[in-house]
């Protein structure tokens, strides 16, 4: 008696993003893929001084922070680069308030020390969160392709 072939589910490239969060930074990593690729991942990392970027990603620190399902591929795809887009921005255009000292310390007003301003700006776990419900809300501005047949399913912990 034959077996027949069990079919493989085979997932499209862009129909879902997995979304990892580093432990001990904050740090947060796209990927189209359930495991983490070192090449594509440490791309995504910003250099905000000396060590800040590990030479190689440990599977150890880094969790998935939330899995993003979408109906169609190019959906997922558009939403993913938005996700970057987002992730650039707020690497670059943060407030000037975020980097000083906070008021009632004797150094008021004044940039925090390159260690902690690089803590603070690798920081970025409340940042994604939002811009997961930004894109899925479809907030994107008068440009984005907001809501059109973009449902999506956000599946927050367990992979």
């Amino acid at each position: 008696m034959a077996r027949t072939p069990t079919p493989k589910t085979v997932t499209k490239h862009g129909q879902n993003i997995f979304i990892y969060n580093n432990i001990r930074t904050n740090q947060v990593i796209y990927s189209l893929t359930r495991t983490l690729n070192n090449h594509h991942s440490l791309k995504q990392l910003p250099f905000l001084g000396k060590n800040t970027i590990p030479p190689t990603l440990r599977k150890d620190l880094w969790h998935p922070l939330a899995h993003l399902h979408f109906p169609s591929p190019p959906g997922g795809l558009l939403a993913y680069r938005h996700l970057l887009e987002y992730r650039r921005l707020h690497e670059t255009a943060y407030p000037l308030s975020l980097i000083t000292q906070p008021a009632g310390t004797p150094h008021a007003g004044q940039l925090m020390s390159r260690k902690s301003r690089a803590r603070v700006l690798m920081d970025q776990k409340a940042n994604a969160v939002a811009d997961v419900a930004a894109v899925l809300g479809g907030r994107r501005g008068s440009g984005g392709a907001g809501g059109r047949g973009r449902r999506a399913c956000a599946l927050a912990g367990r992979i």
